[in-house]
């Protein structure tokens, strides 16, 4: 294999492990931000703004979960309320979150939601 050939394929592999790990990882923002699809949970605290993933995962997979947690914290919120769930695809089982953003003074008693619901 050529130098110049190797170097790029090792190049490319680095951007690959660099985002897969991207994905997976979590941070002190998302960490702290709770996700639910109860809106007893979010009663009484302030709403901060619509929160849509357009980036679809597979279903089950905390990547799915924490790209809504991100947007949720970009707004400032701690409680991401999961309105509607949609499905990309059901033979790959990926899901996308849509719902709002909130600032809840306790936010104990969050659920993580189920795809389909």
């Amino acid at each position: 294999m050529r130098t110049a050939t190797r170097r790029n394929l090792m190049r490319f592999i680095g951007s690959v492990a660099a985002i897969v790990t991207a994905c997976v990882s979590t941070t002190p923002e998302i960490d702290r931000v709770r996700v639910t699809n109860n809106p007893e949970v979010v009663r009484g605290c302030k709403f901060l703004g619509n929160v849509h993933t357009d980036r679809f995962w597979r279903s089950g997979s905390k990547d799915s979960e924490n790209a809504f947690k991100k947007e949720v914290s970009t707004l400032g919120g701690n409680v991401g309320y999961v309105v509607t769930t949609s499905t990309a695809s059901a033979m790959l089982g990926s899901v996308g979150y849509s719902g709002e953003a909130y600032l809840c003074e306790t936010p104990t008693s969050a659920t993580t939601p189920s795809a389909g619901r």
